[in-house]
């Protein structure tokens, strides 16, 4: 066992000393330089996964309205140039939903037709459809809105404490050639 004396002594000569003073500081800095790393490294792929999810909502909305027209083969081409829009990302869990709305005189709008891709639910024709503030001031209407889905899987996880987070990003677009885009 140390006496008192023996310890003060010990105490005395260690507390002049600053050899690896700079290891022990770079020790305890260590773990909250690599959380601020790797915190910012998630963080800027989730921004850029959501950007991509709105230039894809973007795309596929601003091609639909430039047809009169859209059968089931340009809708699928369409939709497939979200893998292109989406890239580098997967485009597993991307879902996608083009609904074409009529606005009436009051400014309600109806589903005129919808089509998905993926897990998206299509709406059902005939089904009311709440219309923008914006857009209901312009009646006796037509506006397409794309809707894209995307199930965004942190590259870290933290060991599972966070799951999928869900973007999700509307464009509401008008026809460009003609007042409304019809199905076939």
């Amino acid at each position: 066992m140390l006496s008192a004396r023996r310890l003060a002594r010990a105490a005395r000569r260690f507390g002049p000393d600053r050899r690896a003073v700079a290891a022990v500081e770079f020790a305890l800095i260590l773990p909250v330089m690599l959380v601020f790393y790797l915190g910012t490294a998630e963080l800027t792929q989730f921004l850029n996964a959501n950007a991509k999810v709105a230039a894809t909502a973007d795309t596929v909305g601003n091609l639909v309205t430039r047809m009169k027209t859209i059968d089931g083969t340009s809708m699928g081409n369409v939709f497939a140039i979200s893998s292109a829009v989406m890239n580098p990302f997967a485009i597993g869990s991307l879902s996608l939903k083009v609904t074409a709305v009529r606005v009436d005189a009051r400014g309600r709008g109806t589903v005129h037709w919808s089509r998905v891709r993926g897990a998206a639910t299509a709406d059902t024709a005939g089904a009311p459809f709440t219309v923008p503030a914006d857009l209901a001031a312009v009646t006796d209407s037509y506006f397409v809105a794309s809707t894209a889905t995307y199930a965004y899987r942190p590259v870290i996880g933290y060991g599972g404490i966070v799951g999928p987070v869900t973007l999700e990003k509307t464009a509401i677009y008008r026809p460009r050639k003609s007042s409304e885009v019809t199905p076939q």
